[in-house]
């Protein structure tokens, strides 16, 4: 019997092993720099749309900025919104300091910034009452650029998708450097 275990602990043993070898063969890393991020986000903008009806805001002129050990990519952005109420437009502009994390969608093989957060938001004379919609106004804005504009597509040499569908395994800034990695 305990020869029947050993062997068995053996073939476990070896099973683990074999199979660690497996996944960690089957990892992907993708690198990004902040000035190819900073390209990526570029070759989108400038947008322009209208939210909540009264709000006309344009993003552009991105600066991405990278912080070693965090997994938020942070960039920031020129803003521009037409405020219209009461028959006339209020014209402000400013900048917005935003993080956002990654989304990894499999059956796309795309890389996503998603999740945007206004760190800081420098945009002078927006009326007291018109704050909270304005901030809701830019959140949206920030949402609907980032959702439909992958920063990453993942192909194979003949630019078909590749047949194995891959995870987001871990995300991290390290060495200025967005760094994802994929996995089975």
């Amino acid at each position: 019997m305990n020869r029947k275990f050993g062997v068995a602990v053996v073939i476990v043993v070896i099973a683990a092993v074999a199979a660690g070898y497996y996944f960690d063969a089957k990892s992907y890393v993708v690198r990004f720099s902040g000035a190819t991020l900073q390209e990526r986000l570029r070759a989108r903008l400038p947008v322009t749309n209208t939210y909540l009806a009264i709000y006309q805001i344009t993003l552009d002129n991105p600066h991405v900025s990278l912080r070693n050990g965090t997994d938020r990519a942070n960039f920031s952005l020129d803003v521009a919104v037409d405020l219209h109420i009461a028959n006339e437009t209020k014209a402000l502009e400013g900048l917005l300091d935003v993080s956002s994390g990654i989304k990894y969608v499999a059956d796309r093989g795309a890389l996503y910034l998603t999740d945007p957060f206004i760190e800081r938001q420098a945009l002078q004379g927006v009326p007291d009452n018109y704050a909270q919609s304005t901030r809701k106004a830019l959140n949206m804005a920030l949402a609907e650029f980032l959702a439909g504009r992958p920063i990453y597509l993942q192909v194979t040499g003949d630019g078909r998708q590749p047949p194995q569908r891959l995870n987001l395994e871990g995300v991290v800034i390290e060495d200025s450097e967005l760094v994802v990695t994929l996995g089975v």
